[in-house]
């Protein structure tokens, strides 16, 4: 949402076609956004196609231009729930904003996390047996005792749920031949946002029983939502804060935005040095 002020010698004056009376939109009302000239306020929102008629004849004509665009600055900081490096997988998409000052819009957060080359007897070393303890935490964990090493999972999407008296959602993965379960997966937190999680199984190997899991979160509000509701919309994938300096966090710019910089616990290493003779 690239914005820039109109650059434009005063205001932009239009007649009424009823009334005859002239109504004058001032210069600080029309703006660019993304290329395309706009305006706002109540003057130009009762009367939006006599002035998006002139203003866009205006552009044509070259009577009015787009300025400089205001430089960027950090309107909040995004950091994942989870630590470790699939938080790198979540992506915020922000679009269809209002207009105004403090315009509302459409936010979307996902996340999708790929374990490949698994076996039953490295899954829940891989995932975990309780949320952040595996080696590469994530979206789920296999709580319980561990896999038997020929519970190769059946290929497929499930979907987690909860089941009441439990507080978290769960799916139980089923054995590739046979009945019976493979292994159940859990969601790292308590509470219905953990339903919007499916696992995929695939690239099922079932001689060499090795298999491909992708957990997969997203959430988008069925309405659009302001700035200070990013942080209890999306509480259960990420926290939301003021960046440096700021009172509360602000409007961002449409488009996506990547979380980056999680890492995965690793060993401790010894200190060595080579000694010359």
């Amino acid at each position: 949402m690239a914005k820039s002020p109109a650059i434009i010698n005063g205001p932009v004056e239009v007649m009424e076609p009823n009334s005859g009376k002239l109504l004058s939109l001032p210069v600080s009302d029309i703006y660019f956004e993304d290329s395309q000239i706009k305006a706002q306020g109540s003057l130009y929102t009762a009367n939006q196609a006599l002035f998006d008629a002139f203003l866009g004849h205006l552009v044509k004509a070259g009577a009015v231009t787009p300025g400089p665009q205001s430089p960027t600055k950090p309107v909040m900081v995004l950091k994942a729930k989870t630590a470790g490096s699939t938080g790198n997988t979540i992506l915020a998409v922000f679009s269809n904003f209002d207009s105004g000052t403090n315009p509302k819009f459409d936010a979307t957060v996902s996340e999708t996390d790929t374990y490949t080359a698994l076996t039953p007897g490295t899954v829940q070393a891989s995932l975990g047996t309780a949320a952040g303890n595996g080696t590469r935490p994530g979206l789920v964990f296999v709580p319980g005792a561990a896999p038997a090493s020929t519970a190769v999972p059946k290929a497929g999407v499930y979907a987690l749920t909860i089941t009441s008296p439990a507080t978290a959602a769960k799916a139980d993965i089923p054995l590739n031949t046979g009945s019976g379960t493979a292994f159940s997966v859990q969601a790292k937190a308590d509470g219905a946002d953990g339903e919007l999680t499916t696992v995929e199984i695939k690239d099922v190997d079932a001689t060499a029983r090795t298999f491909t899991l992708v957990a997969a979160w997203k959430k988008t509000p069925a309405a659009k939502v302001l700035p200070t509701d990013l942080a209890s919309t999306f509480s259960y994938e990420m926290d939301v804060t003021p960046p440096e300096g700021a009172a509360a966090v602000g409007t961002p710019a449409a488009g996506s935005v990547l979380l980056s910089g999680g890492a995965d616990a690793s060993a401790a290493v010894k200190a060595t040095a080579i000694v010359a003779g």
